[in-house]
């Protein structure tokens, strides 16, 4: 429990610190990224770390060891069942386009943040 504690903790700062000084996107670009960002939280939900890897960065992919992996499953097992996404905002900084998407489980409310660069690979991931 302390782990899952700290691993909200350091998402939350991490969310923080990554979502100042941001500035709002067209709606087209709202659109192709918050279709992009459910499908990742897609591919979390269904434990598809395969394809979820390919969608990756380098440094995503380096960063995301199997512990992480099962950090995130860990979360989403104890959240239940997903139901719906609720509210997406997406906003653009430094040639990196974030997306903040509140999704609806049995048990819990998840935030996801992920970030995408110009080569529309994750370049950030966070859950609280």
């Amino acid at each position: 429990m302390k782990k899952i504690v700290k691993i909200c903790l350091f998402l939350c700062v991490g969310l923080f610190i990554f979502t100042g000084c941001k500035s709002k996107v067209d709606s087209e670009t709202s659109d192709k990224y918050t279709k992009k960002a459910e499908s990742i939280i897609q591919l979390i939900n269904e434990g598809d770390n395969e394809k979820l890897n390919d969608s990756f960065d380098s440094t995503m992919k380096e960063g995301m060891t199997p512990d992480k992996y099962n950090q995130i499953a860990d979360i989403i097992v104890n959240a239940g069942e997903f139901r719906s996404f609720t509210k997406s905002t997406v906003s653009e900084k430094d040639d990196k386009v974030s997306v903040i998407t509140m999704t609806k489980y049995d048990k819990a409310t998840i935030t996801f943040t992920i970030s995408f660069n110009k080569e529309d690979k994750v370049a950030g991931l966070w859950l609280k």
